[in-house]
């Protein structure tokens, strides 16, 4: 019998009245974790910025399409993929951690079962990878809801009376996400947010350098420079779509790709224009809706205080019980990706 259940918003503000009719036992967001997300791959030395070599960049990885097609169709590139886990396996990872160690004692890996909301289908096939299984079998997160079925559960929710449930320890966790919700409220991110922290990060290493950005071709290019004077010291990209995608592939297997960190998204407009999102009755009104949605992730004008956000990561790393850089650390949030030989007909033997 299931004792607990968790439904993980993935990259959306908090909701809770969307989800009462649902009665679950708590509801967290997966932006709580693009700080340990970005501190595992970033923030390591605040004085340098990530690079891998000499006009190959550091490719995000949090994008589920993206690491498929990656891995069957542009071998060339895994190499670059960053290991860091996507935010939902990052909170899943946490959860399963925290969870029987601080809030419902004595409570078994295999008795929680997480839910994750997303507005991607593409995380259904993440959630079954097996690099995402517990050493009893158990996945990290056990379903993967889109936006779309979300919706379609509301308006025709199941019975949960009969259901069981627990007691929390409230003053726990609330005191566990306070640090972390604080600048996140501050800086929600509508797609990945890694390549803002990163460039958050710079910034903060050279207080007298000034970030530019130019759009290249549309606005799922765009490019940001951080300048020092007449010092180029860090170079990134948002790539969205396959179209920008193809280019960004051609250029790094040219070796002409001169950023630093490429943020990459299957999806034209990233997250927020997913395939899993609530349909709209016409077509054409996706892209407005997406908009839309992005205007609900604008800053407020309040700074992103990356110290502020630093300290909570540490909180988390405390509460863990495990030293940062360490290789128990490393494996809870980390992943490995793998190249996928192309099935022919001609290979196949019949």
């Amino acid at each position: 019998m299931l004792l607990h259940s968790i439904l993980l918003i993935h990259s959306y503000p908090k909701n809770n009245q969307l989800v009462t009719s649902i009665d679950l036992d708590h509801i967290t967001e997966s932006t709580d974790d693009y700080d340990v997300l970005s501190s595992q791959a970033y923030h390591a030395l605040p004085e340098t910025s990530p690079h891998i070599g000499a006009n190959a960049p550091l490719i995000t990885s949090n994008c589920p399409g993206w690491v498929c097609y990656a891995e069957k169709k542009v071998h060339t590139l895994v190499p670059f993929l960053s290991s860091v886990r996507s935010a939902p396996q990052v909170t899943a990872a946490l959860l399963r951690r925290l969870l029987p160690a601080h809030v419902v004692p004595a409570l078994a890996n295999g008795d929680i079962f997480i839910a994750c909301v997303a507005s991607c289908y593409d995380r259904k096939l993440e959630a079954s990878r097996r690099d995402f299984l517990d050493a009893d079998g158990t996945r990290h997160v056990n379903c993967v809801l889109s936006s779309q079925e979300l919706f379609d559960l509301i308006q025709n929710p199941p019975d949960f009376r009969h259901a069981s449930s627990v007691v929390w320890n409230e003053a726990w966790w609330s005191a566990l996400e306070a640090p972390l919700l604080t600048d996140f409220d501050a800086a929600l991110f509508s797609s990945g947010g890694v390549l803002e922290g990163v460039v958050a990060s710079v910034v903060a290493s050279r207080p007298s350098a000034n970030v530019e950005t130019r759009t290249v071709r549309n606005s799922d290019f765009v490019e940001v420079t951080v300048v020092d004077g007449e010092e180029r010291v860090f170079s990134g990209a948002f790539v969205y779509g396959f179209r920008n995608i193809q280019n960004l592939v051609m250029k790094t297997k040219r070796r002409k790709c001169a950023y630093d960190v490429v943020e990459v998204m299957a999806c034209p407009s990233g997250c927020l224009n997913g395939g899993g999102q609530i349909k709209p009755e016409k077509r054409e009104d996706m892209m407005l809706i997406a908009e839309k949605l992005k205007a609900l992730y604008v800053k407020d004008g309040r700074a992103f205080d990356l110290e502020r956000v630093r300290a909570g990561v540490r909180r988390v790393y405390e509460e863990l019980g495990l030293a940062e850089g360490s290789e128990e650390l490393f494996a809870l949030f980390h992943t490995r990706f793998h190249i996928i030989p192309e099935i022919t007909v001609n290979s196949l033997h019949w």
